[in-house]
């Protein structure tokens, strides 16, 4: 993922947000522009978000560290992999999808975790969720370094 820019355009004290846009060298300004200036500049892009500052009191720099978590990491990645042409996102395995109907089922977590012991190469089996007592027990009973 190439390095992500942002600048804050606007604030709006009555959200107690800002309007914050990202892009990155591959994905300029202009290339996410949707809305431009007569000049061709962009006054809207694809990604100019709302970000809800949650701390009343923040500081400058907390206000950097709340608009840099909201980045869009994962959508500019996706987009810049649609924009290269080595990458296949042609997304056939849709082809056959379209148009069926299907019927939503909630997810089920994982009801234990695998942790793999180096040193005997060896599952371990733990509940998701562990309680105190459980903790303690594995860490009690994981095997020595020699």
């Amino acid at each position: 993922m190439a390095e992500i820019k942002f600048k804050i355009l606007a604030k709006h004290p009555d959200q107690h947000s800002v309007t914050v846009r990202y892009y990155t060298k591959k994905l300029t300004e202009k290339k996410l522009g949707v809305e431009f200036d007569p000049e061709g500049n962009p006054t809207r892009c694809q990604t100019d978000y709302n970000v809800n500052i949650w701390k009343v009191d923040a500081t400058p720099e907390e206000i950097i560290e709340i608009v840099n978590a909201a980045a869009p990491v994962d959508w500019l990645t996706l987009q810049e992999k649609v924009k290269d042409p080595k990458v296949d996102t042609s997304m056939s395995a849709v082809d056959d999808l379209i148009g069926k109907v299907f019927v939503y089922k909630k997810p089920t977590p994982p009801q234990t975790i695998t942790i793999t012991d180096s040193t005997s190469n060896t599952d371990i089996k733990l509940p998701e969720i562990l309680d105190e007592k459980q903790i303690e027990d594995f860490i009690n009973n994981m095997p020595t370094q020699q």
